[in-house]
């Protein structure tokens, strides 16, 4: 999408949704739904402004719920509308206890197809969110971690025994996290007194290494079965949080949706030791649930105001206002932090670029 539109089509994101979806001059007559589509790429098939999502549907009242249109069903043109018809024909169907359901893919379980299509498809995050958890520095200091590993072994590899610094539930599995960056914030009370000094940790990065099941726990000592690793082996150090019998991430089936009015977060990381990311990039911003942030939130990310001398008075500077570079979608929210996704890209996003709210009035600061 072109990134201009995209500035004019967030800005005006209110009164865009109590008006029609223009379709494009190229919209397609007719389409039938894919299984791994999303609802946000077929709006952009269809109008340059997928925001408008919705509206693609106005017309055609039996549809309750437009998150729930599913493969096999068609979309058409007729008169300058969309028109849209329920027809499971086209898709893998199948009658499982008495619910309809559809396989997305052969690498992918069955989901009942009650639930529709996701906004942003399970398919094209699959696999690009990356295993991260931010914890705060008390949590860092309670959680276990690493001593040691059998045979007085230097590293720790699959099927080997490690022994963990703490009371671990036999049985359980737990992830392993190697420590990463320690992130600096401004006081709570401080951000509402307009102060901008980062003062105070925010949260540390935690990236996933492996996975261990106890064996037996004895005198504050947890002797474990190396289960899986990342990359490279396990270390002495590397901490240990119980693995949760959902995903955090919680629901892969987002409706992106903007973020609250005159968010303003900052991008403080890239993980991986990225210089920039892409679409299919992750990042970490400084805001979190203390911004009420949460998942599927979308943010303008913007390339920092620069100062140029005015070449008509030496003695003064002339600000120039970051330029748009892209939208970040939040997928998984801390405290004081979250982690992004980045679906649309024009620039490189990299650190030090803020993210804000597409209609912010930031941008006319």
């Amino acid at each position: 999408m072109n990134i201009k539109r995209l500035l004019i089509a967030t800005s005006l994101l209110c009164a865009s949704i109590s008006m029609a979806a223009t379709l494009k001059p190229d919209a397609p007559q007719h389409y039938v739904v894919q299984p791994g589509d999303s609802l946000w790429n077929i709006a952009k098939q269809y109008t340059d402004d997928p925001w408008e999502w919705r509206q693609l549907w106005k017309n055609n009242p039996q549809i309750s719920n437009p998150n729930r249109i599913y493969p096999g069903d068609e979309l058409s043109v007729v008169d300058g509308k969309i028109v849209y018809k329920r027809n499971f024909k086209g898709a893998s169907n199948q009658k499982q206890g008495g619910m309809r359901t559809v396989k997305l893919t052969p690498q992918l379980r069955e989901v009942p197809i009650e639930l529709g299509l996701p906004v942003i498809s399970y398919d094209y995050l699959r696999g690009k969110f990356i295993d991260m958890e931010i914890v705060s520095s008390e949590e860092l200091k309670t959680l276990p971690y690493i001593v040691g590993f059998e045979d007085n072994r230097l590293m720790g590899y699959t099927n080997l025994k490690a022994f963990v610094k703490g009371d671990l539930t036999p049985g359980k599995t737990y992830d392993v996290y190697e420590r990463g960056t320690t992130h600096q914030g401004v006081k709570l009370d401080n951000i509402a007194k307009g102060k901008k000094k980062k003062d105070i940790e925010i949260g540390t990065e935690l990236i996933k290494a492996g996975e261990v099941v106890v064996e037996n726990s004895k005198d504050g000592v947890s002797t474990v079965y190396i289960k899986s690793i990342s990359n490279k082996g396990l270390a002495p150090s590397q901490l240990l949080i119980e693995q949760s019998p959902m995903s955090t991430i919680g629901n892969l089936y987002f409706d992106p949706k903007s973020a609250p009015q005159k968010t303003e977060a900052e991008v403080v990381g890239t993980p991986g030791m990225l210089k920039s990311v892409a679409v299919g990039g992750n990042v970490v911003l400084d805001k979190g649930l203390d911004a009420a942030l949460s998942p599927g939130d979308l943010l303008l990310a913007q390339q920092a105001d620069i100062y140029k001398n005015d070449p008509m008075d030496s003695s003064k500077k002339i600000r120039i206002p970051g330029q748009a570079a892209g939208m970040i979608m939040v997928y998984k929210v801390f405290d004081r932090m979250s982690l992004g996704i980045v679906i649309e890209s024009a620039k490189p996003i990299q650190k030090d670029m803020m993210a804000v709210t597409p209609y912010s009035d930031y941008m006319t600061k």
